[in-house]
């Protein structure tokens, strides 16, 4: 996840101000320490008491300030630097080292207070070191003109220093907090991006770790680290760009696509690469759902134009076959004209598929139980002459409502369920599965069995017209199944696997109740 934190350095230069002050007024007291130690002139009641009361006003005015939390005013500047006059006044040999300290604390309390108090503080404090050399030290003539000009010209370049520099300072900190909030925008902007991209994201380091994943391959693709390690090495050896991964997490095969990139990341000192996942299972089924629509229409399109065109025929050949055969005695001749009107009668069935799938299906709209049609059609297998004795069901059906057609749905699943006992009938393990289950706002239809299974040919053409495996199927139930399936808007799934087994998994909408 992208982070971003605002820079604010200047800001809290700012806000440590009274800490440095404080910090300078001890270091100024440490030196005078030392000097106070090393020389013994210094050993004096008068300094000393004066030098440590002053020690001790200092340090309560900043406890106070502190423990108040209230902000730098002019009082307690005032008061600071009063303190430091009045040592000034006290040790005048050493003026020119108050005088330091008192353009200090000036300087320091032009970042922390505005120009206009700041000024007043400034010509508060040229007055009192006037009076003081005036009043105490009585420097006459142009020394003291010399003096005090150079006092107040120190004084004033204090003052537009440190609000000169107050001034690029906060400048430069409103400059600051704008690009941080400008930074701050544009990561939540790409984390936003990032998150809600249809496609899967990550990041791996040279040791194919993961540095960064997205939600989407996390939480809705179900891919791992390993995963698009394992996805990379499919690549590595297929020159297709489709990539079929059995993905364990949601226990079904998928088609992937992966594109990759690398940069080089300053913070991990190495090149990182990204690859983007996309799931196009989906996508390639909708593209085969429409080859096979396409087709379908053009065999529909077809089956219309030429049906018509067969029937009147045929209907004229058989009449004419029958007349005949009233007059013919020899008995092969007899056995041949039978033989004759049996295959018209398999075209004009043919025929009649060909004009029901054909015909254009209108929209359900009756409401109908799906437990119901299943129950039904499974009965009706049991009591079929044709169904092996030793057939198992396992049935697990609920009342599920949809909108369809009850004599269509019954024609369709019980095209696919007879292909499935017909595919178990060489089969020592004979086991006929039926079950509905609820998936989010689907109702699936699951019917497997133990037969012998389909090649990867076979499934995709299973829904064809005129495609079939049996030596005397015409190919059109399971286009016919198709296409009802298809009018009743639902979708179907086949998963199968030579001499395992097929499963058929038909998804219809759910009916809102």
């Amino acid at each position: 996840m992208l982070k971003n934190q605002p820079l604010n350095s200047t800001k809290s230069f700012l806000l440590s101000i009274p800490t440095i002050r404080f910090l300078a007024l001890m270091s100024f007291y440490f030196i005078f320490q030392i000097v106070i130690v090393l020389q013994k002139p210094f050993l004096q009641y008068n300094f000393i008491f004066t030098f440590y009361s002053c020690l001790i006003f200092l340090c309560t005015l900043h406890l106070m300030q502190y423990v108040l939390k209230t902000k730098r005013t002019v009082l307690f500047s005032f008061l600071e630097i009063v303190t430091i006059i009045a040592l000034y006044k006290s040790q005048p040999l050493f003026s020119s080292f108050y005088l330091v300290m008192i353009l200090v604390l000036l300087f320091l309390s032009g970042l922390q207070l505005s120009f206009k108090d700041n000024a007043l503080l400034v010509v508060a404090t040229s007055l009192l070191i006037s009076v003081c050399n005036l009043l105490f030290f009585k420097w006459s003539g142009l020394q003291n003109i010399l003096n005090l000009g150079l006092f107040n010209l120190a004084f004033a370049s204090v003052l537009f220093f440190s609000s000169q520099l107050k001034h690029e300072l906060l400048h430069l900190n409103k400059n600051l907090s704008q690009t941080a909030l400008q930074l701050k925008s544009k990561a939540e902007l790409a984390n936003l991006l990032i998150e809600n991209m249809p496609v899967g994201l990550i990041a791996l380091n040279a040791q194919n770790e993961s540095v960064f994943a997205n939600s989407m391959l996390t939480s809705k693709l179900k891919l791992t680290q390993n995963s698009v390690v394992d996805l990379l090495k499919l690549k590595a050896n297929s020159y297709s760009e489709d990539l079929t991964y059995y993905n364990t997490d949601i226990s079904d095969k998928r088609i992937y696509q992966i594109e990759s990139t690398s940069y080089f990341d300053s913070d991990y000192q190495q090149n990182i690469s990204l690859h983007l996942v996309k799931d196009a299972t989906e996508e390639r089924s909708l593209q085969d759902q429409l080859k096979h629509k396409e087709k379908m229409a053009a065999v529909g399109q077809l089956a219309a134009g030429i049906a018509h065109e067969i029937r009147n025929p045929l209907a004229g050949i058989s009449g004419s076959i029958e007349l005949l055969s009233q007059d013919t005695k020899n008995p092969d001749d007899q056995k041949l004209m039978r033989i004759i009107l049996r295959e018209i009668d398999r075209l004009n069935n043919l025929i009649t598929d060909f004009l029901d799938y054909s015909k254009p299906e209108k929209r359900p709209d009756q409401k109908i139980d799906l437990a119901l049609i299943l129950d039904e059609v499974i009965q009706n297998i049991k009591l079929s002459s044709t169904t092996p004795t030793d057939l198992v069901y396992q049935v697990q059906i609920q009342n599920s409502m949809i909108l369809g057609y009850s004599d269509k749905l019954k024609q369709a699943f019980l095209n696919i369920i007879v292909n499935a006992v017909q595919a178990m009938k060489e089969k020592d393990e004979k086991i006929l599965s039926v079950k509905t289950e609820v998936i989010e706002q689907k109702i699936c239809v699951l019917i497997s069995d133990t037969g012998s299974g389909m090649t990867s040919e076979s499934q995709k053409r299973i829904f064809e017209p005129f495609y079939t495996t049996k030596s005397k199927g015409t190919g059109l139930g399971l286009a016919i199944t198709h296409k009802i399936f298809e009018s009743h808007g639902a979708e179907i799934k086949i998963q199968s696997e030579l001499n395992v087994g097929t499963q058929f998994k038909i998804f219809f909408n759910k009916m809102n109740t």
